[in-house]
């Protein structure tokens, strides 16, 4: 228990008892408490202590006292407040729910109804208070708790307590009421008089968010954000979303206006107008609006051109290279592109060229840890995050340059590569990557394990465009890549076949009449680029070879264009070549892995291991150890005590999924071996001493995800799409799920009767539950995606992933059969996620394997003119 915890216990010694932290915001951290008195769970919020300095203790109090007479069933009351040694405090209900922030963060978009009735009932709460004076001035989808569906406007009190503060000693302290997103232009540009009209500006930014998945103005500083709203207009919701009803967008319109004496003139106006389909903003107020907007792009661009001028002579010696003929000699030029300094690049989320050359997106994540979509012309000096691409990974250029694709909470979007409000085209649950063709199609792979699908760029209906040949044991067909001809495409089949490591794999091409033809087998993605040949990716470096499209064949032997390129996991080489001549690549090891201690506010409490591939982590028993895969193929024993390594595994093969038994006594895992042909479930001494024992052989398919359960008697695993359990003393395999999905990810619970998996059968990774052996029923834990479940010690909570890469837990009961609490995000990571990535001690705290937070150890590498390598000795 932390120090802050102890000290508030102690201070609230009969009233309160705190349990754990919640969270923190700018004003207050939060905890979850039992109130003694009336045994029930509350929120309690302390005030932080320059919080509480610049306010006054009794100035807070005596404010925050008004608010409890707000009685509302939309409004979150107040319980309690007061002061206890130093500490200022205040009490709430504690709601066993979410924020729309958190589902916004894990839906993107909410469904037109559902946003136009929970805007109408903050409304009404909102009216309620203005009618008794109280302004709430910081309304944003993080101070809307959702309850069962039903919003709780929260934090009235801090809001009037805080804003009546002196706003010097408020200033100095570096604290500002309101949120950049949802301020008003009075509130941005700190105007003494705020009053209702305030509030409806900020509930307009909602609803337009809720319709359109990202805020009417962005920016990437608060500055940016700020100055936008002071100088642009209202935004259209209809423009970025044709199924918001006209009266809807009109609302929206009025409701942002940048005079308060032009927006509605109460909360109950702005709901009445959305009950009404007939509602509609004046002719006159739109003209007003589209000319402000004029005025702001002018503004934009003034402030603009002098960072242009900054970078005058970087661009002119760019343009030297790239916009010299078509016809002239060039040489080859190699370099580095710095990393920004603000954020960390994630080279296997993600990155690609675009198509003339001159322009790489990639994926960063920046201080909040949130990955995004980063523009970085080759040319210029600085990169720049893409607003409206929060959670990206995979990015892929259109034709034309003009967009990009990427994946983010679940979906499948399109955004302009200039910025703008990002399209949902489709839903995805595990994507490997996407390809924009010469005439508006969109081919992706949605899930870990299926064929290609297409949409138009357009959205509409995604379509299957190839099936798995199950019976050839094909796994997944993946990171499509079209022909700049538009004759066909190039795309990864991943196999279970048994070979050598770089054969098991292959890259085919598919034609117009949907023909397929193997290229080479390779187990890495494919690149083309005309006069450069098809480059592929093995041994830790980049080859190409030459390919004749038509023919749909390579010849002559392979060229080393680059050493030391990194590899994705699921395939993918950190590579990406335009059709011109210019290849960017990461070097592996960029980022080194580590093993972090965190508590479940995802603070950082120890790092148990650094520098190091540490895949597939599981803790022993005691959680004293931990097992581990290296250099993808060797599992290890951690002591985490003493920092001590063990090699348990020394064949030539694979290793996979390492499971402790109960005691702790054996390590089970999964292996191929050149020796013995086949996929195979062993067990051996944890100590890494003694003979391996096979207990199933599973011939030419491949075996993953093991998960010994607490009893000892079943190992749960992955195979051919389904999820089977292995009696470990019997040796006998038997059925444990199948869906029409793909189910893997199999997790036991500790008294065994109990297994939680993902599949993604509803399309897209959710986590269920079955029965161990009785798989007649299964229940749905995740809401919105998840997938990688893991149990708690005692079995009473279920920890997974969300698709955002938030770590969720949701409450478990049995009796008999299990009851699941609504998932609660804990904290987000920057991601992706490869297999198992971490695992709970019996005393809460998770092991999570993540990057290193400090810096980018290394930067992109740059090769223009690389199809010129093919001529030099």
């Amino acid at each position: 228990m932390s120090e802050d915890i102890t000290r508030l216990n102690t201070a609230l010694q009969g009233r309160y008892a705190i349990e754990r932290q919640l969270g923190e915001g700018g004003m207050a951290i939060v905890y979850l408490a039992r109130d003694l008195r009336h045994d029930r769970k509350v929120a309690l919020k302390v005030l932080k202590a320059e919080v509480a300095a610049a306010v006054g203790a009794d100035r807070f109090l005596a404010e925050i006292k008004t608010t409890a007479a707000l009685t509302h069933p939309n409004i979150l009351p107040l319980h309690d407040s007061g002061e206890v040694e130093g500490l200022v405090f205040y009490v709430m209900p504690y709601i066993e729910g979410e924020s729309l922030r958190e589902r916004l963060d894990r839906e993107g978009q909410l469904p037109v109804d559902e946003a136009v009735r929970i805007t109408i009932e903050v409304a009404d709460a909102l009216q309620a208070a203005h009618e008794q004076g109280i302004v709430h001035r910081d309304i944003k989808p993080a101070n809307i708790l959702l309850s069962r569906g039903r919003p709780l406007v929260a934090d009235f009190g801090i809001a009037l307590a805080v804003s009546s503060a002196d706003a010097g000693r408020l200033t100095a302290t570096g604290i500002s009421l309101g949120t950049p997103h949802y301020m008003s232009p009075e509130q941005a540009t700190a105007e003494p008089v705020q009053g209702p009209a305030t509030d409806v500006y900020s509930l307009g930014c909602v609803l337009y968010e809720l319709l359109v998945g990202e805020p009417p103005h962005t920016g990437a500083s608060a500055q940016a954000i700020l100055g936008k709203i002071i100088q642009s207009g209202p935004v259209s919701a209809r423009e970025q979303r044709v199924a918001v009803p006209p009266n809807v967008d009109a609302t929206i319109h009025k409701a942002l206006q940048r005079l308060p004496a032009d927006r509605f003139r109460s909360a109950r106006e702005f709901a009445q107008a959305l009950r009404d389909p007939n509602f509609r903003a004046s002719e006159e107020s739109r003209e007003a609006s589209r000319a402000s907007s004029r005025d702001g792009r002018v503004w934009k661009s003034l402030a603009v051109g002098g960072l242009v001028m900054t970078s005058l002579l970087l661009v002119l010696a760019g343009r030297a290279w790239f916009g010299s003929p078509e016809g002239e000699s060039r040489p080859v030029i190699r370099g580095a592109l710095e990393p920004p300094v603000e954020a960390r690049v994630l080279p296997d989320a993600g990155f690609q060229v675009s198509p003339d050359g001159q322009t790489l997106a990639f994926i960063a994540a920046g201080a909040d840890g949130a990955r995004s979509v980063w523009i970085q012309p080759l040319d210029a000096l600085e990169a720049r995050p893409l607003e409206g691409t929060r959670g990206a990974y995979f990015p892929f250029w259109s034709p034309d340059g003009e967009a990009l694709g990427f994946f983010a909470g679940g979906r499948l979007k399109r955004i302009p590569s200039s910025g703008g409000a990002a399209t949902v085209l489709a839903s995805v649950s595990n994507p490997k990557g996407g390809a924009w063709s010469p005439d508006g199609r969109i081919v992706f792979t949605p899930g870990y394990r299926t064929g290609l699908f297409e949409v138009s760029s357009e959205g509409g209906e995604a379509r299957p465009l190839t099936r798995l040949d199950e019976s050839a044991g094909e796994l997944s067909h993946r990171w499509p890549q079209f022909l700049p001809d538009g004759s066909g495409l190039l795309f990864l089949v991943q196999t279970d076949e048994y070979g050598a490591v770089d054969d098991r794999s292959r890259i085919e091409s598919l034609d117009a009449n949907a023909e397929r033809h193997v290229i080479v087998r390779a187990n890495s993605a494919p690149t083309y680029a005309p006069r450069g040949g098809l480059l592929y990716w093995r041994d830790g470096a980049i080859y190409a070879s030459d390919f004749e499209p038509r023919k749909r064949q390579v010849s002559g032997p392979p060229r080393l264009i680059a050493e030391g390129v990194g590899f994705n996991s699921s395939e993918w080489p950190n590579v990406s070549a335009s059709a011109e001549g210019t290849l960017v690549y990461h070097m592996g090891g960029a980022v080194p892995w580590r093993l972090e201690w965190r508590d479940r506010s995802g603070k950082l409490l120890s790092v148990a291991a650094d520098e190091g591939d540490f895949e597939q982590p599981e803790l022993s028993p005691d959680a004293s150890r931990v097992s581990y895969r290296e250099g993808q193929s060797t599992l290890w024993s951690l002591d985490l005590a003493r920092g001590t390594r063990t090699r348990l595994t020394f064949s030539e093969a694979d290793h996979y999924s390492p499971t402790w038994s109960p005691g702790g006594r054996w390590i089970a895992y999964s292996a191929d071996k050149s020796a013995e042909p086949g996929t195979r479930i062993y067990r051996r001494p944890s100590t890494g001493v003694g003979d391996e024992e096979v207990l199933f052989d599973a011939g030419e398919r491949t075996v993953s995800d093991l998960s010994w359960s607490r009893d000892g008697r079943w190992i749960a695993f992955s195979m051919a799409g389904d999820v089977h359990l292995l009696d470990a003393e019997s040796k006998q395999v038997r059925p444990g799920v199948s869906t029409p999905g793909a189910d893997y990810l199999p997790s036991i619970s500790p008294d065994g009767r109990w297994m939680a998996f993902t599949s993604n059968e509803s399309g897209r990774s959710e986590v269920y539950v079955v029965a161990v052996g009785e798989p007649t029923e299964r229940w749905v834990v995740s809401q919105q995606g998840g997938f990688l479940p893991r149990w708690s010690h005692r079995g009473d909570e279920l920890f997974f992933f969300d698709l955002t890469y938030e770590l969720q837990v949701a409450a478990v009961t049995f009796d008999p059969g299990p009851e699941f609490g609504v998932p609660q995000g804990l904290f987000r990571i920057a991601g992706p996620l490869t297999g198992h990535s971490f695992d709970v001690a019996p005393d809460g705290r998770i092991l999570l394997r993540t990057h290193a937070a400090a810096g980018n150890a290394q930067n992109f590498k740059m090769i223009l003119n690389w199809v010129a390598l093919q001529d030099q000795p």
